[in-house]
């Protein structure tokens, strides 16, 4: 059933980018029968037309995105949990759509629906919010907290049939098991580095949006790299802990290592201390 559900859903927003495409945005006019339909994306029909054209990319995006999730779980499936996250991923991307899309155009135009001019992109401007665009850094730790969390799902889902009945649930401070549950707990871990890494990413499109006036920009390129690094680490940390309890689960290991956590907190501290320093710096 959840396959029929990812090919359902998939076309679906599949052919909302295309109505989007060629209805909303094939046109200056602000037609009566389709299209992106906001009061921002209405101010005018540069706003009507930018706006159309970005959310046809976003519903292209997540028709492929749910479409391919289909795919891996048809190939992988989970248990008790493949109509879940499909139906999770069909519910959650108009969401994911309209805030992207509100966000494209509160940096793209006024309140009045005027097209603002192109940012300089100098390094000590502070002006309006604009859109901030990665550094090669950010793409470095962007394409590692993706091929971390893919890993994970990847090592969660082929060792599933092997699995017994109950898996480590929980750890204490040593890193020994203290409490065992379903195999559902080891599933668990994947969604949620997915979705921590999904709610990073909004913070990464939505503070330079609203970032205003009063954020030197150098500030805010270090803030945002500062998120891309809590992504990685983030990413590093819930598939190890995916492998782990796979490992042990399995009676190949008995416990975390005795350094993961301290490791983990250290690197965390690390991180955001030189971080802070730097932005503090920068305000100075």
């Amino acid at each position: 059933m959840h396959v029929v559900f990812a090919l359902v859903g998939g076309l679906i927003y599949l052919l909302g980018g295309l109505i989007l495409k060629f209805m909303g945005a094939g046109a200056d006019s602000r037609n009566p029968v389709a299209g992106y339909r906001t009061p921002r994306s209405m101010k005018s029909p540069e706003s009507w037309v930018a706006a159309n054209r970005y959310a046809a990319k976003a519903f292209f995006a997540a028709g492929a995105g749910i479409l391919l999730f289909g795919m891996v779980l048809w190939w992988k499936p989970l248990p008790q949990y493949n109509e879940l996250v499909i139906l999770a991923l069909i519910l959650l991307s108009p969401v994911a759509i309209i805030l992207a899309t509100e966000s494209h155009l509160k940096r793209r135009f006024d309140e009045d629906g005027t097209a603002r001019p192109e940012p300089l992109g100098s390094a000590g401007d502070a002006g309006e919010a604009k859109k901030m665009p990665y550094s090669r850094l950010e793409w470095l730790l962007e394409a590692a907290s993706l091929l971390l969390i893919l890993l994970g799902a990847i090592v969660s889902m082929s060792s599933w049939r092997q699995l017994p009945d109950l898996v480590p649930r929980h750890y204490d401070y040593r890193g020994v098991v203290d409490a065992w549950g379903g195999k559902g707990s080891l599933a668990a871990l994947p969604v949620v580095n997915a979705l921590l890494y999904l709610a990073l990413t909004l913070v990464r499109i939505f503070v330079p949006a609203y970032s205003g006036k009063e954020m030197p920009r150098r500030s805010l390129i270090l803030g945002m790299e500062l998120i891309a690094w809590l992504k990685a680490t983030t990413a590093g940390i819930f598939t190890y802990l995916t492998w782990s309890t796979v490992q042990i689960a399995l009676g190949r290991a008995e416990a975390l290592s005795p350094l993961f956590l301290p490791l983990s907190a250290g690197f965390y501290l690390v991180i955001l201390a030189v971080y802070v320093v730097l932005i503090l710096r920068g305000k100075s």
